[in-house]
């Protein structure tokens, strides 16, 4: 009896150590084939006139985030991959405390960053976040929520190479 009770113990031990720390919930975008949409030139904002091409269409089916990535996310993020910040994921611009900032303070020192999310800030969605931190934070979604070494995923057939976004047959076929 006492060794049952043990190894419950052990392996509820062990599945709560393997949780992630953010879980975000996901939808299916499962609409293959569709055919897109023509652009027109000059429909992206440029100056020269473009030559039409399709836009849009997806001949997969992949998941997406259901909602925004909040602060609370983010900053869960940061705290485990920051604590030095060489790619500049904290902008500190994230620290204002009116609705143009999110909420998120950084102390510390290079090396031993820390951070935290003022009151009533954390389930807002995040600001100030580039394309590339958006990236990273995709990555450490997908790879694990380590330290680090699982924002980047090695590409097989490129063993040098470095791929900064999941392919989609990993989107679609992992349940991730």
């Amino acid at each position: 009896m006492k060794t049952k009770v043990l190894i419950i113990l052990v392996v509820g031990v062990l599945l709560v150590g393997t949780a992630p720390a953010v879980d975000m919930e996901a939808v299916a975008v499962d609409n293959p084939c569709n055919s897109g949409e023509l652009s027109s030139p000059n429909s992206v904002g440029a100056y020269e006139p473009l030559p039409d091409r399709v836009c849009g269409a997806v001949d997969y089916v992949y998941k997406i985030g259901k909602y925004e990535v909040t602060n609370a996310q983010y900053c869960e993020f940061l705290k485990t991959v920051a604590a030095s910040d060489p790619h500049g994921l904290y902008d500190p611009n994230m620290a204002i405390t009116n609705e143009e900032g999110c909420g998120i303070t950084r102390s510390g020192s290079e090396g031993s960053y820390t951070y935290n999310i003022m009151p009533g800030r954390a389930n807002k969605p995040v600001k100030w976040v580039s394309f590339w931190d958006a990236c990273r934070f995709a990555n450490w979604l997908h790879n694990g929520q380590g330290s680090g070494s699982t924002e980047w995923e090695r590409i097989p057939s490129r063993p040098r190479a470095l791929q900064t976004t999941p392919s989609p047959a990993v989107w679609a076929g992992s349940g991730q």
